[in-house]
């Protein structure tokens, strides 16, 4: 096992970063991609993030995130909490992989302790959109 860890994909913004990771092709579903704030998705449910939510699901290594200050947390709100790990997480749907590690939270991966605390204030909140920018 082994974890790796990133931060601010930002929903499909930098998504193009993980499809040109040269090591993501020869890791396996034992190891850890963690997005360590921003991660982003869902934000609007278009076509192409759908697109990059299925590539996600299908990549050899699994992809857990924290939340940061970009995310929809009125989606992550109607999510079930199930305990994995030792921590409470939600995914991103009933069927996905990929998981949002809740904060407050600790976790045993395979021998590693790991705290998850997230979020943050937007510096430009007020000039922002709900779920839209």
């Amino acid at each position: 096992m082994t974890v790796y860890a990133t931060g601010d994909i930002h929903g499909g913004v930098d998504m193009q970063k993980l499809r040109d990771w040269e090591l993501g092709d020869s890791l396996t579903s034992d190891d850890y991609l963690i997005i360590a704030g921003d991660f982003g998705f869902p934000w609007d449910f278009s076509a192409e993030e759908c697109a990059d939510i299925a590539w996600l699901e299908s990549c050899p290594y699994t992809v857990l995130f924290v939340d940061g200050n970009h995310e929809r947390f009125d989606h992550w709100a109607e999510r079930p909490m199930e305990l994995w790990r030792g921590g409470l997480t939600q995914r991103l749907s009933d069927t996905s992989p990929i998981r949002r590690l809740t904060r407050g939270e600790v976790f045993e991966l395979d021998g590693s302790t790991i705290f998850t605390m997230g979020g943050a204030t937007s510096v430009d909140k007020e000039y922002r959109i709900p779920y839209s920018s």
